[in-house]
């Protein structure tokens, strides 16, 4: 004789209420959180002096021994780029950054953010060296105080060293046109003799 197994338990409909509301508002929180652009998460770095911070120079750039730091550009409008080896997006937006250093002439300094140097040679040697200097900021202190969200995060700092544009996330080229390239000619215009 085989044994009747006891009937389903009757589930209340309003137990789901709480896991109702919760879901309502973690899609509503994700909805709001991807429907602004990554430049509106964060604070706009523009009209502050760039975080006097020195970079270690990457060691295979040993002519060039030393350290980067904001201070050691004063008096000329440049460009920094923190990348690296490790970021999808930073290799997404390299090519274009290949394009304005060579095609351009913007001068770029490249700060590796949170990456080793054997994997940024290979980084640069498959994707080329845009870039006029490269530092490294592999504990990522430096991002600490430039208040780096992630990478790519781009800046353009004019010749007094205040940050004069910057974007977060990957350039691209309607970016390049409309914000980065517009306002380094303004900054050279206003450093001419």
């Amino acid at each position: 004789m085989h044994e009747q197994s006891p009937p389903p338990a009757k589930r209340k409909p309003l137990a789901f209420i709480p896991l109702l509301v919760f879901g309502a508002i973690a899609c509503l929180f994700a909805f709001s959180l991807l429907a602004s652009p990554p430049e509106s998460r964060t604070a706009s770095r523009v009209g502050e002096s760039a975080p006097d911070y020195s970079f270690p120079l990457l060691a295979e750039k040993a002519h060039t021994k030393g350290e980067f730091s904001p201070v050691s550009m004063r008096g000329r409008a440049y460009v920094i780029n923190f990348f690296a080896s490790w970021c999808m997006p930073c290799r997404a937006e390299h090519p274009l950054l290949q394009e304005l250093a060579k095609e351009k002439g913007v001068e770029l300094i490249g700060i590796a953010y949170k990456d080793f140097p054997r994997n940024l040679d290979k980084f640069l040697l498959q994707m080329g060296n845009p870039f006029s200097a490269v530092a490294v900021d592999t504990p990522g202190r430096g991002g600490i105080e430039w208040g780096l969200t992630g990478v790519p995060e781009t800046y353009v700092i004019d010749a007094s060293g205040v940050i004069a544009w910057h974007h977060v996330g990957p350039l691209t080229e309607k970016k390049i046109a409309e914000g980065l390239l517009p306002t380094l000619a303004a900054l050279r215009e206003q450093t001419a003799p």
